[in-house]
């Protein structure tokens, strides 16, 4: 045995990230526009707290404003939700933009940090064109608050989307969104797009 032996422990630090069905991690990435999409419903972290949807919803793609005027172009507004109550516990919302009356069915999207204005997929209306992918929102509640909190991602988000084909009002989709907040805020999976609840 020898005396005077010092033994030096090393303790790691270890990021554990959730995995999909086949096994991969998943976490955020500095460029989601090439990521692989996991194999479930989707999931993922708001300031570092677990995210977890619970309904996906849609809504928008009006073609005429309250006054009856009709509008230069579509938008619509993914919803998903955490939380059961009429503000979500935590939730992710995207603008989508879309020439008049187009459906999402089929659609496939991407965007870069600060390429809002470089999307490949853009809408042309006459002279003005505008980028598909209009914005990206989280919210989160906020103890002692009665309304929650919301960072908007402009420039600061990078996203994969691709939507399936509509069957019974339901629309299929997949996502991989990744903004850049301070927590490193994500969310990636699956989802079933459906109408609010009324």
């Amino acid at each position: 045995m020898c005396r005077g032996l010092r033994r030096s422990f090393v303790v790691l630090s270890i990021l554990v990230l959730p995995l999909s069905a086949s096994g991969e991690s998943v976490g955020w990435l500095a460029d989601a526009t090439t990521a692989q999409f996991p194999n479930r419903a989707a999931s993922g972290t708001v300031h570092g707290s677990r995210f977890e949807m619970q309904r996906a919803e849609i809504t928008g793609g009006e073609t005429k404003g309250a006054d009856g005027k009709p509008y230069d172009h579509g938008t619509y507004f993914i919803h998903l939700r955490s939380g059961k109550e009429f503000f979500a516990d935590k939730e992710f919302t995207i603008f989508v933009a879309t020439k008049l009356g187009e459906k999402l069915d089929g659609k496939a999207y991407t965007l870069k940090i600060g390429g809002n204005f470089a999307q490949t997929v853009k809408v042309k209306v006459g002279n003005v064109t505008y980028p598909a992918i209009q914005g990206v929102h989280m919210s989160y509640t906020v103890p002692g608050k009665s309304l929650p909190e919301t960072e908007m991602f402009m420039d600061k988000a990078t996203l994969r989307l691709e939507f399936g084909r509509s069957s019974g009002g339901k629309l299929p989709g997949r996502i991989y969104l990744c903004v850049q907040d301070k927590a490193k805020s994500f969310v990636a999976g699956t989802f079933t797009l459906v109408p609010p609840k009324s």
